[in-house]
């Protein structure tokens, strides 16, 4: 290693866990690759059972869990959160980022994404969109989420390499 560079760490595999429908297929996946995994969620959740583990817990406040989630993270961390705008500062730290759904984010795909909500969010305040929120998550969601992380993990992969299909 050169001595100015940064020591290197093992990727760890941090998740917001409030809400998030594929705590249990991180866990079992992290664990058969002996990946260090840390659950950030609020009182509210009870991840106690879970073996081998961090558990970080925050008050039941707004954006509480988000905040532990950017003091926590380090370049090369893989973060999976379901918000954008987390999700935009954990890219500028050089973590990987994806959605419980499997949607690998990138500084290519970050902008136009949150541009999007944006214009989603004004068309909701304006009364022009009622869309009934996100379908409900499925078994392809599951599928490709887990297809996304194991491509995270594989080593000398890069991030915009991925294949969204199922």
């Amino acid at each position: 290693m050169h001595p100015n560079q940064p020591p290197r760490h093992r990727p760890r595999i941090l998740v917001d866990a409030d809400s998030c429908p594929v705590v249990d297929d991180i866990v079992d996946l992290a664990h058969t690759q002996g990946i260090q995994i840390c659950l950030i969620s609020n009182i509210c959740h009870d991840y106690s059972s879970l073996d081998n583990v961090s558990l970080i817990q925050v008050d039941n406040e707004p954006e509480a869990a988000d905040l532990a989630l950017m003091n926590y993270s380090r370049t090369g961390d893989i973060v999976v959160t379901q918000d954008m705008g987390v999700a935009s500062m954990l890219l500028g730290k050089k973590a990987k980022v994806l959605s419980p759904r499997g949607l690998i984010y990138t500084e290519e795909n970050i902008v136009p994404l949150l541009e999007m909500r944006h214009t989603m969010q004004k068309e909701r305040r304006r009364g022009h969109w009622r869309g009934g929120g996100p379908k409900r998550f499925s078994e392809s969601d599951r599928r490709r989420f887990l297809k996304s992380l194991r491509h995270l993990l594989s080593p000398g992969k890069k991030e915009g390499e991925n294949d969204q299909g199922d």
